[in-house]
């Protein structure tokens, strides 16, 4: 979705699939982030636009932005570790040919 489109809806509704996936999902964090959950919970009850839940969710990733493979062979890994991965082999790659003076 081009940001543009985003930034459109920002303040439109969500689906409410999308409130109940955010929902399990702090059901299934740790005690100890209770504070923290039950602030999002009330944000969510009050608004539940494109913008409070990219709120939301970025309060309950610690302030980051996760971005996630949708490649169902990864099996929702974390994109950051597959292309550490992927440079990981292609380093291992460059430096075995760059070990050969003939590159092979």
């Amino acid at each position: 979705m081009p940001l543009k489109k985003i930034l459109s809806q920002w303040d439109q509704p969500v689906k409410p699939e999308v409130i109940n996936e955010i929902i399990s999902y702090m059901k299934t964090m740790p005690q100890s982030q209770e504070t923290l959950l039950i602030q999002c919970a009330e944000h969510l009850e009050r608004n539940q636009t494109l913008g409070a839940v990219l709120a939301v969710v970025h309060a309950l990733n610690d302030g980051e932005f996760l971005l996630r493979c949708q490649d169902e062979e990864l099996d929702d890994t974390d994109l950051s570790k597959e292309l550490e991965r992927m440079l990981m082999s292609d380093c291992g790659a460059k430096n075995s040919t760059a070990s050969s003076p003939y590159g092979a």
